[in-house]
């Protein structure tokens, strides 16, 4: 699947502009963008006792 490569950092800029004006954090929107148009799917959380094992 193609994605034009400025389209994920349009929408950023778009829906964190709207979202600032109401103060609120525009993530909740970014997501869901993210999973279905994209097909990103990000690194699987690692457990905290894993990360405070170092």
């Amino acid at each position: 699947m193609y994605v034009f490569p400025l389209l994920p950092f349009l929408v950023a800029f778009v829906v964190s502009t709207v979202t600032s004006m109401g103060g609120v954090s525009g993530a909740f929107v970014l997501l869901p963008f993210q999973v279905s148009v994209l097909g990103f799917v990000g690194p699987p959380s690692l457990p905290p006792i894993i990360c405070s094992m170092s």
